[in-house]
């Protein structure tokens, strides 16, 4: 089985039933129907299965697709993408759906998520009480 790994949860993606990534462009890997295991910092989240997998040239990134996978605007996305795959002319961006999960595994991946949220709140609030 393939598997696809991830370092980031940018938007707590990885919580949802569904859920996207930008790659390297690989017609082997990335199709529908294809199963692959979802690790995130080494630790196996489950198994989801790829919906969809268009081709996208990675000079003519939809804005959308960078809001919705990683929570940023257009340029940063495309420079953190060619950062990424230097020699990349053209990506898949993969939808997927998990088919099954590991709960314990999820159920950090959720509470760590929420405290970064959390943290992010308590600093945003410190931001606007040092401010005034």
């Amino acid at each position: 089985m393939k598997t696809t790994s991830f370092s980031s949860n940018p938007n707590g993606k990885l919580i949802a039933n569904n859920f996207s990534t930008m790659r390297a462009f690989n017609v082997e890997k990335y199709f529908a129907g294809a199963e692959h295991v979802i690790n995130y910092k080494g630790q196996v989240l489950g198994t989801a299965k790829v919906y969809g997998a268009l081709e996208v040239d990675i000079n003519n990134i939809p804005e959308v697709f960078a809001w919705l996978d990683a929570g940023m605007d257009l340029n940063r996305y495309t420079k953190v993408l060619k950062t990424m795959y230097p020699n990349a002319t053209k990506l898949h961006y993969v939808a997927y759906h998990w088919v099954a999960k590991d709960i314990e595994a999820h159920a950090n991946l959720i509470n760590a998520y929420w405290q970064s949220v959390l943290q992010d709140a308590v600093e945003a609030t410190n931001y606007q009480f040092l401010a005034q």
